[in-house]
């Protein structure tokens, strides 16, 4: 057995070895048994054909040799790859058809891919990060879900839980501001974090050291991004000090690439707070002051890191009995409230899962749409290959080796679409990274790597049998008689029936498809229609920090009132206000609050988002007031606290009954802890345009001044062009205050929709390649099916048939066709609607108007495509037609 075997590895790498010695043996028994006969009297030729005839077929004798020195199925393979290589380049307008249109779809969804598999699937540049979870804090009662945690919690849970080995916290607000390097003030975006953050992580700095406990504020560590924009990549710049006095920064050291913290999903403002969620530095959140009572403070996140061993559900069970115990010590703060553990994974993605899954599939319905294309391609040629075929299978040739040349050929086809889809996705996927809305995680991670080149091959495997199966079996089947008597010029009415089952399909799979985009597209337009409350036409903003000799409310409310005395006096200023959390941000600060009288127990307070009115807000907004009246001058520090609250605020808490004038008790995230409800505001949509406004209470910036407020001002003119004369304002009340995070109400507001208008734009646009892949199906069978019954036309011609009713009975086996593609889809996307549910606002996903429209945009395409062979008949001579046949 291991002699054979090496004889057969010995013909792999020799295959032409020993064959000249094994023909002049084979010969010289020919020799001996032509003598031996001529010996017994026959004559020379006779004893040669009696030798020839003992000894069987030469030919299969070497053949069979050849087997037994060689390994058949790598040869016979590799035979069929030459062939399937000469072949296409004979037939090169097929070839380069189903290349770009494999290549097509391979290359979009290896780009996706690129852009789902470092988002998604890929692990957490952490150590072993499948040990990291979150923990948040929940109150279903008061609309809390998945909110921070408040230091003592955290500190108390770290003491309590045996099944975790380390906890950390981030405060769950990026912090933005402007530091001088170099001379030149750079915006940038911090995150306070506590020490042991860094161990929970396991991820080691590139340079220095990262924070130690009782590290002062001054100490930071940058991202790895930061370093590289600002110093160069200089390692030097561990050590160096940046700024002076309350700014001043010392670099401790550098977090490698990818290093990220916080995600945004856990972060209670992003996009009201900074333009981007992008963290420059680190800096110690300090521990709290001894004594420290204020767990109501719920303003971190949690991260954790579970023991070995030890399960995520077994630390679920730990983190319910350590808080259980916390609410049973402190029941005035944590009464009501519930903890639960999410791995750090899925907290760190869940924003952008479903809608990358969504673009995960959509491109795969593009692919199988392809892959029906080239299928149908691959059954014409098979049509014109009749012929050949049927002369390999009357010489000899199996099914099995009929079956294995065509897929050798399809997997030729689909490794070269695999090639160009490669250089496709290369291109594609940093554009699609550019196009990404700011806030989708992981984005640095994003690149074409090994798993997605092994994610192309296998991709491409597969294409190239689904491409090729159905068209194998076809050639493999096919009758030797007919074909050669018929000379390959038709198809059978089993082939018509499949190439029409193939364009159904994927017509069927574009209306899939085409419906996702038309109610994504139904959806967004319902959300522009969504009233936000206030008007964000000719509206700038920006964010100031007061600086630190403004130490006290009266030092900070005088620099308010010049600050807005100034920017008023600027040409084209109309009206200047702020606020601490800007509309549609994400925000979610909030306050306890209770209606004199009304005042629940301990733990069961309702919370109400908290903001403060600074200056002309309001006015400067455009926010209607709906009752009362709004702040005055009057409503100064030493006057009795007065708040505002929305429509919604007023409808929980008050229902019909008249709000003005009525005591509200607020928590202590409030400097107000009672006041006098004056006036009631239209609701805004904070959240986003998709999320109902919630309960707001608003108190003036007199009564409680903010430190870093975000400014608002109205302009006559494009407010962008404003900016420079506005900076120059603020510069002559305070050269040491420079603005940060400068847009325009209308960048706001399009940055809060832009998940939906990335996913949209990218659904329809594989929704319109569907459909222009649709329409080339059906123009190619029906251009085949034009071309096979040339013929039989001629004679209906002929025979007196009416060439209009030729030209009907063509479109309408395409519209035929295309209707029960269209049925079966609606059927198929009806029945996917859960996936797409979710994405949608405003509209159902059984949304009689799109599915309408898509079907009769399918209808119409498909005439369209029809149009060019049907007219082909019209061109058909009868004379000319039978003469030829």
């Amino acid at each position: 057995m291991l002699r054979a075997w090496l004889l057969r590895v010995l013909g792999v790498v020799r295959p032409r070895g020993g064959e000249q010695d094994f023909a002049e043996e084979l010969q010289s028994h020919i020799d001996l048994h032509t003598a031996d006969n001529i010996r017994a009297g026959m004559t020379p030729d006779e004893a040669r054909r009696r030798a020839l005839a003992k000894l069987g077929s030469v030919a299969a004798v070497q053949e069979a040799q050849r087997d037994r020195r060689g390994l058949p199925a790598l040869e016979s393979i590799a035979q069929d790859l030459r062939y399937a290589i000469r072949g296409l380049a004979r037939t090169r307008g097929f070839a380069l058809a189903c290349v770009m249109t494999l290549a097509l779809g391979i290359g979009v969804n290896s780009a996706i891919f690129s852009v789902v598999n470092a988002v998604l699937f890929a692990p957490l540049p952490y150590e072993r990060p499948e040990q990291l979870i979150t923990i948040w804090t929940s109150h279903p009662e008061i609309r809390r879900e998945a909110n921070a945690m408040s230091r003592e919690n955290a500190l108390d849970l770290a003491r309590t839980m045996t099944t975790i080995d380390g906890l950390g916290m981030v405060q769950a607000n990026i912090i933005p501001g402007t530091v001088p390097i170099n001379g030149e003030g750079v915006t940038v975006n911090g995150a306070q974090v506590t020490a042991s953050v860094f161990d929970v992580l396991g991820t080691p700095p590139l340079h220095g050291r990262t924070l130690q406990r009782g590290d002062d504020p001054s100490v930071i560590v940058i991202s790895h991004g930061f370093w590289q924009r600002q110093f160069g990549g200089d390692p030097g710049v561990v050590g160096r000090t940046f700024g002076q006095g309350r700014t001043a920064a010392r670099v401790v050291g550098v977090m490698p690439r990818g290093f990220t913290l916080p995600y945004p999903s856990m972060l209670q403002a992003t996009v009201s707070f900074v333009a981007s969620s992008e963290v420059d530095f680190w800096i110690p959140l300090l521990d709290p002051k001894p004594g420290s009572t204020d767990r109501g403070a719920r303003m971190h996140a949690v991260v954790a890191r579970v023991k070995d061993g030890v399960s995520i559900d077994a630390a679920r069970a730990d983190l319910t009995n350590a808080w259980r115990a916390l609410a049973d010590a402190y029941p005035d703060v944590n009464g009501g409230w519930s903890a639960h553990a999410v791995p750090l994974h899925q907290q760190a993605v869940a924003p952008v899962r479903s809608g990358m899954l969504l673009l995960l599939g959509s491109v795969g319905v593009v692919l199988l749409i392809a892959c029906v294309n080239v299928a149908n391609l691959m059954l014409a040629r098979g049509v014109a290959r009749q012929r050949e075929l049927a002369l390999r299978a009357a010489l000899g040739a199996k099914r099995s080796r009929l079956l294995q040349q065509v897929i050798v050929e399809g997997l030729v086809l689909s490794g070269s679409g695999a090639l160009f889809g490669l250089l496709l996705a290369r291109w594609a996927t940093p554009l699609l990274v550019r196009l990404s809305p700011a806030g989708t995680p992981r984005l640095a991670e994003v690149t074409t790597d090994v798993t997605v080149v092994m994610f192309t091959m296998a991709v491409a495997v597969a294409c190239g049998m689904a491409v090729s199966v159905l068209p194998g079996l076809g050639a493999a089947r096919v009758p030797v008689r007919s074909a050669l008597m018929e000379g390959g010029r038709s198809s059978s009415d089993g082939r018509r029936r499949l190439r029409g089952t193939l364009v159904a399909t994927e017509v069927g799979l574009a209306v899939v498809l085409t419906i996702g985009a038309g109610l994504l597209g139904r959806s967004f337009l319902a959300v522009l229609n969504v009233d936000p409350g206030f008007r964000a036409d000719h509206l700038l903003t920006m964010q100031v920090s007061v600086p630190a000799r403004y130490d006290t409310n009266e030092k900070r409310i005088t620099f308010y009132e010049q600050l807005f005395q100034r920017l008023e006096a600027v040409p084209g200023v109309v009206s200047v206000g702020g606020t601490t959390r800007l509309p549609l941000g994400g925000t979610n600060s909030t306050t306890q609050v209770a209606v004199e009288g009304r005042v629940p127990p301990d733990g069961q307070w309702p919370e109400a988002d908290f903001r403060r009115a600074v200056h002309d807000y309001f006015g400067a907004m455009n926010i209607p007031l709906r009752r009362g009246r709004g702040f005055t001058d009057a409503d100064h520090a030493k006057a009795p606290p007065v708040v505002m609250i929305n429509e919604a605020f007023a409808q929980r808490m008050f229902g019909d009954e008249d709000p003005i004038g009525r005591q509200l008790h607020l928590g202590a995230s409030s400097p107000v802890r009672q006041a006098t409800v004056i006036g009631v505001i239209g609701d805004l949509r904070h959240q986003r345009l998709d999320v109902a406004a919630v309960p707001e209470v608003y108190i003036t910036y007199r009564q409680g001044p903010p430190v870093a407020p975000l400014l608002v001002i109205r302009t006559a003119d494009d407010p962008a062009r404003m900016a420079p004369s506005i900076r120059a304002a603020i510069r002559d009340v305070d050269a040491a205050i420079v603005p940060t995070n400068i847009r325009t109400m209308h960048d706001l507001r399009t940055a809060s929709v832009s998940e939906r208008v990335f996913l949209m734009a990218l659904v329809t646009a594989f929704g319109l390649l569907a459909l222009v892949l649709a329409a080339v199906g059906v123009y190619g069978v029906l251009t085949l099916v034009v071309a096979e019954r040339t013929r039989e036309m001629g004679i209906r011609l002929a025979l007196g048939a009416s060439p209009r009713g030729l030209v009907g009975h063509v479109v309408r086996q395409a519209l035929l066709l295309t209707a029960v593609g269209v049925v079966a889809g609606i059927v198929v996307a009806l029945g996917l609607s859960p996936l797409v549910s979710h994405q949608l606002f405003g509209i159902g996903a059984a949304d009689p108007v799109t599915i309408a429209g898509v079907a009769g945009v399918l209808l119409l395409v498909a005439l369209a495509a029809a149009v060019v062979p049907a007219s082909r008949v019209l061109r058909v001579d009868p004379v000319s037609t039978l003469r030829c046949n």
